[in-house]
């Protein structure tokens, strides 16, 4: 049973990457696409997060609300990666800060008086479109600038003596020249 809004993330890249992840196996090089992943995952978070909290309404404790939380379900047997409002250490800073950002219908008391409603603002949705760009660039770097290390610790991990793969050391310029 997977979330409605789960996506299935495969790392490819290069030739030579795709060697290292053959010669590992499909148990090993699976388990490097989860471990690059889950890396990637929490990288992207921190823009998206910086970029909700930018969007936020001005001086309320909506802000401080803005958290971030990157980890495995085990009962769903995925990984999640949320941002947005009372997520993570954040949790209970804004209690009603969700009908900012979503808004209420008509409300009324059990004897019918009218409170009104709320207007929502999609700050969330904005700052989710506007960060695309640099929660991609995060996620790319860190698969970059990790994949030496992390293949290497599964090869270490599931090492069976002489079919060790060759680790690239580098793994090249990022195609937009920009590092994240």
């Amino acid at each position: 049973m997977t979330s409605k809004h789960a996506a299935e993330i495969t790392v490819t890249g290069d030739k030579e990457v795709a060697k290292v992840l053959r010669e590992l196996g499909a148990t090993h090089g699976k388990s490097v696409e989860r471990r690059l992943a889950r890396l990637a995952l929490g990288a992207g978070l921190t823009p998206l997060a910086q970029r909700i909290r930018k969007g936020a309404p001005p001086r309320t404790r909506i802000r401080k609300a803005i958290g971030k939380r990157n980890k495995r379900n085990r009962r769903k047997g995925i990984h999640e990666a949320k941002a947005g409002i009372n997520v993570g250490s954040k949790a209970g800073k804004a209690p009603h800060g969700a009908w900012f950002a979503a808004g209420t219908a008509d409300r009324t008391t059990k004897k019918g008086q009218n409170r009104g409603r709320m207007l929502g603002d999609n700050f969330v949705v904005r700052a989710t479109k506007e960060a695309r760009p640099r929660v991609q660039q995060a996620m790319l770097y860190r698969i970059r600038q990790r994949l030496p290390s992390v293949i290497q610790q599964v090869a270490k991990k599931y090492a069976t003596g002489t079919n060790q793969p060759t680790i690239p050391t580098d793994t090249g310029p990022s195609p937009d020249g920009v590092p994240f």
